[in-house]
């Protein structure tokens, strides 16, 4: 998947002409449009979205999806209650 961030000014005639990079393969695509209302990119959510996916742990396998399901159970399969 490629993702690519545009902001555009959107004018009476409602359309935007979108250059793609070289690198973008040709055929068939789906392509997503998301209009916000005007201020929202300032609001705390809009702001902390915009860092979503942009930490990096150090660890290359940090976001394998299996290994984030055995962690998560381990976690939530020991109770924590070493009494019984």
């Amino acid at each position: 998947m490629i993702r690519i961030h545009i902001s555009a000014e959107i004018h009476e005639d409602r359309r935007v002409v979108l250059q793609l990079p070289e690198e973008t393969p040709t055929g068939k695509a789906e392509l997503t449009v998301t209009i916000s209302p005007q201020g929202a990119a300032t609001s705390s959510a809009g702001h902390l979205r915009q860092h979503f996916g942009s930490v990096h742990s150090g660890d290359a396998k940090s976001a394998d999806n299996d290994r984030i399901d055995a962690d998560l159970a381990r976690a939530y399969g020991d109770s924590h209650d070493k009494a019984t």
